[in-house]
């Protein structure tokens, strides 16, 4: 019952990753100048700095779900003692999701935009999963405790499902408002 539960939640975040890419697609139509050569000059009203924030994001979650698995791939090919690999493995993914986190920062701030409120809910989820990752790195990589397993498994899906529903969902209300 329960695998069954994480892998529909798998699949759902397989087509979360899916509109997501064309959600990106789409708004790169919008207005290419405001998405990708923004800065003070170009960025003139609020719409255009949602619209420049709500881009980051996009291809922010666009990139590192990918780069994540790499690296989780790559570790668990890994030839270590089982207690190694299971640090390597949760300190890897703590660092990826901290490195989703600077990169988002830190093109809103080249980009000279403010964050947008997708932008933070995406840093809350990220941070509530650094936490999770955290918590896992500690009870099993360290102490070697399985009972919190079904927990991890479930709030690592379930908050990554959130993080690409809500970036998902940017570009449907943003058309549908368009639209009207």
């Amino acid at each position: 019952m329960f695998n069954n539960m994480l892998a529909v939640l798998g699949r759902l975040i397989t087509v979360l990753e899916l509109v997501a890419y064309v959600a990106l697609v789409a708004l790169s139509y919008h207005s290419f100048k405001v998405l990708y050569f923004a800065g003070k000059n170009i960025i003139q009203t609020r719409s255009d700095t949602l619209l420049h924030s709500c881009f980051i994001v996009a291809v922010c979650v666009a990139i590192f779900p990918i780069s994540s698995d790499i690296v989780r791939d790559y570790i668990l090919a890994l030839d270590m003692e089982k207690m190694a690999l299971r640090q390597l493995f949760y300190l890897s993914m703590f660092v990826m999701e901290c490195g989703f986190m600077f990169a988002l920062v830190a093109f809103h701030w080249i980009g000279g935009c403010a964050l947008s409120p997708l932008a933070r809910v995406n840093l809350v989820l990220s941070v509530l999963i650094c936490s999770v990752e955290a918590t896992q790195f500690v009870a099993r990589g360290i102490y070697g405790f399985d009972g919190l397993m079904p927990f991890y498994k479930t709030t690592v899906l379930t908050l990554h499902a959130a993080t690409l529903f809500s970036t998902s969902a940017y570009p449907f209300a943003h058309f549908w408002r368009y639209n009207r």
